[in-house]
């Protein structure tokens, strides 16, 4: 709170504004019971303790809405906190949602903006990002990185330099905010480009190649041609993004894709045919008692034999999260 007066500067005399070595983007919000109560209500905190964690949670949601001086809205929030039935007075599911609830995604060590992009953060993208084997990898492609989820995910866990590619613009610049944003940006790049092309001019190899591909192929398409570029594979075939891996992964490098069952069993039959080996595979099932219904798949250019396993998301009855699911995405998930 002294830093909040001794830094600010709103020329209303609320605040002194006399120390000019510290900017007012680096300060965090004073939280007490309040503030705290009135960002959950709002939907800005979720964390249920008013500790470090929920100053950091807050704080880093109000820089989405005033990166350069997100500590203007403490008053607010402390004002509104003074009204303990204030919500009787606030419509909150209009407000909600103008602050853009569902707009950005929390992670443990990074946030994910995705207003633009036709693909929001979703079970695919994170499974892949965490049970994806990194050891020493030093040079990541993450092909069709939407909001940059897998990029943030591997940045975290390797000390790699990352590369993600997006067809997309919208999604492409959205990706390279997020990235810019995060605790790792010397280590992310962003490009708009095609795999196509960027397979013909890269001048550099992979340790390691990532996909979350498109997969549908015949069925109709959204109206929305982001959402249909994301989700179709009219831009990027299962053959180019195999021959395009073959030329781009080092002779030790590895791909790593999820996929639906039907189109997993067709994209490990033409890696096979192409010299790409299966060496690891994870059958992803829903619940215990229903069919596998995604594939984590790895190759290799060398051949080894096949590590089979399995891997439930929720407990039976599908309202818990399984253990197993738990450990593999407990450093990301806030929940977890």
């Amino acid at each position: 709170m002294f830093l909040r007066w001794m830094i600010r500067n709103d020329n209303r005399a609320v605040v002194f504004g006399i120390w000019n070595g510290i900017p007012a983007s680096e300060l965090m919000l004073p939280l007490d019971v309040h503030t705290g109560n009135v960002a959950r209500k709002l939907g800005i905190l979720h964390r249920k303790s008013n500790d470090w964690k929920a100053v950091e949670e807050v704080t880093q949601t109000l820089r989405k809405f005033y990166p350069a001086d997100s500590i203007k809205y403490d008053f607010a929030l402390f004002g509104l906190g003074a009204f303990e039935k204030f919500e009787n007075f606030i419509d909150l599911a209009s407000l909600q949602k103008i602050m853009g609830r569902n707009n950005y995604f929390w992670f443990k060590q990074f946030l994910v903006i995705q207003e633009k992009a036709a693909m929001k953060v979703g079970t695919d993208g994170v499974l892949l990002g965490a049970w994806i084997d990194v050891q020493n990898e030093q040079k990541i492609l993450d092909i069709g990185t939407g909001t940059g989820v897998i990029a943030l995910m591997l940045a975290q866990r390797t000390l790699a330099q990352i590369t993600g590619i997006e067809i997309e613009k919208n999604a492409a610049e959205e990706a390279g905010q997020n990235c810019k944003n995060s605790p790792w940006p010397q280590r992310i790049q962003i490009k708009h480009t095609s795999f196509q092309d960027f397979a013909k001019t890269a001048d550099f190899n992979f340790d390691l190649i990532i996909s979350n591909p498109p997969f549908f192929t015949n069925d109709k398409k959204s109206k929305d041609n982001k959402l249909a570029i994301a989700k179709h594979n009219d831009l990027l075939s299962f053959d180019e993004l195999l021959s395009g891996s073959d030329k781009r992964l080092k002779d030790t490098g590895k791909l790593a894709v999820i996929l639906p069952v039907s189109q997993a069993k067709k994209l490990i039959e033409k890696a096979n045919q192409k010299g790409l080996h299966l060496i690891r595979l994870t059958e992803v099932k829903p619940t215990p008692d229903k069919e596998a219904n995604r594939f984590l798949m790895e190759f290799s250019k060398s051949y080894a034999e096949i590590k089979k396993d399995g891997l439930t998301i929720f407990e039976k009855g599908g309202k818990n999260f399984s253990t197993t699911y738990k450990n593999l995405t407990k450093d990301f998930y806030l929940n977890f």
